[in-house]
């Protein structure tokens, strides 16, 4: 059986404005899967922003509707408010178990340097 693993990342910052990014795997049964993206903003050397997020996710099917997630997630982020401020970077691994099909919130960080929050929210979905 596969398993599809939906992560989402919800950024706020001073403004109140909210960005979210979603990215969304899947794997077969005790198997790993990751996805790795980069977005390059301004044509000068160096670039004037970098965003990258890079997910790694094994699921284990588990007695009844329960998924074990092993769960790697590196995000930068960088200030809305402010492109010359420097980059947020978080970086997680987290091993979870979840409900079938139920979103869960697994973690939530203020930036230490400025008003940046982010939540970070991940749902496990068996695949019959």
């Amino acid at each position: 059986m596969n398993v599809r693993v939906d992560l989402k990342v919800s950024e706020s910052g001073a403004s109140g404005e909210q960005a979210t990014k979603t990215v969304t795997l899947t794997a077969a049964d005790r198997e790993g899967t990751q996805v790795r993206s980069v977005s390059v903003a301004g044509l000068s050397r160096p670039p004037q922003q970098m965003l990258r997020i890079n997910v790694d996710a094994t699921p284990e099917i588990v007695a009844g509707d329960k998924v074990r997630l092993s769960l790697g997630l590196e995000y930068e982020l960088t200030n809305p408010d402010d492109e010359k401020a420097p980059v947020w970077q978080l970086n997680q691994r987290l091993h979870l178990v979840l409900q079938d099909g139920k979103p869960l919130v697994v973690s939530s960080m203020a930036d230490p340097r400025s008003s940046r929050h982010a939540v970070v929210e991940v749902t496990a979905t068996v695949l019959r």
